[in-house]
């Protein structure tokens, strides 16, 4: 297509392969992966009929849930704007001073809500109202077991490129996107695997728990009403 490339056999070998660790690496990533998936689809076998139960569920872990309202919503989700976060579940930063901001805040306004001893370790998931739907929490809960697991996709700097990407181009690769240089699209690599496997695992689960479930309620619920 008009580009003058030099055909693989003549780079250096060790140009062209990935070495061993990395395949390695890649694979342990993969394995890891399935488990999650296997650990969430539990969770919500579990809990699915039951919104409430699944949030204390998380909590029962030991990572903080909380659920913001009214003027408490407010602040928090200002403050959650000033270090460039949003609602959601939000995993540990590795910038130790702006994450000790993020608890400080959560201490401030949702001390009711958070557990006797909370391991601030495994992130926090900061929720509003509008968002209390079972595939919402669904695709959090698979992130944060995804952190929890060590995969790749959740440094600060992986997590904010890939927060940019969504809200300011739409999560869609636009010439501006390739504009940005390779850091950029280096950095938004990890999240994006971790986004489709989080997605796959939503869709799953729809089909073969939620939907059937839902079908079935409302049939009860018909069979009741014409009963």
């Amino acid at each position: 297509m008009g580009l003058n490339r030099k055909p693989h056999a003549s780079l250096p070998l060790g140009q062209v392969l990935q070495p061993m660790d990395a395949f390695k690496s890649t694979a342990s990533q993969a394995e890891q992966a399935e488990a999650v998936a296997a650990e969430a689809r539990a969770f919500i076998k579990a809990h699915h009929g039951n919104l409430p139960s699944l949030l204390l569920a998380i909590q029962a872990t030991g990572t903080p849930v909380v659920v913001v309202t009214g003027l408490q919503a407010g602040a928090v989700q200002l403050g959650l704007m000033s270090m460039g976060l949003s609602v959601g579940y939000i995993s540990p930063d590795g910038d130790s001073v702006r994450y000790e901001k993020l608890v400080k805040l959560l201490q401030a306004h949702c001390e009711d809500q958070l557990p006797v001893d909370p391991d601030w370790d495994e992130g926090v998931f900061v929720l509003v109202p509008g968002l209390l739907n079972i595939h919402y929490v669904a695709h959090q809960l698979h992130h944060w077991l995804s952190c929890k697991a060590g995969l790749d996709g959740y440094y600060w700097d992986q997590q904010k490129a890939f927060r940019e990407f969504q809200t300011r181009y739409k999560g869609t690769f636009t010439q501006a996107v390739d504009k940005r240089g390779p850091d950029f699209l280096r950095a938004l690599q990890h999240p994006l695997r971790r986004e489709i496997d989080t997605i796959a695992f939503v869709k799953s689960i729809t089909e073969e728990i939620l939907s059937p479930a839902f079908e079935g309620q409302r049939h009860k619920q018909t069979g009741t009403a014409y009963g």
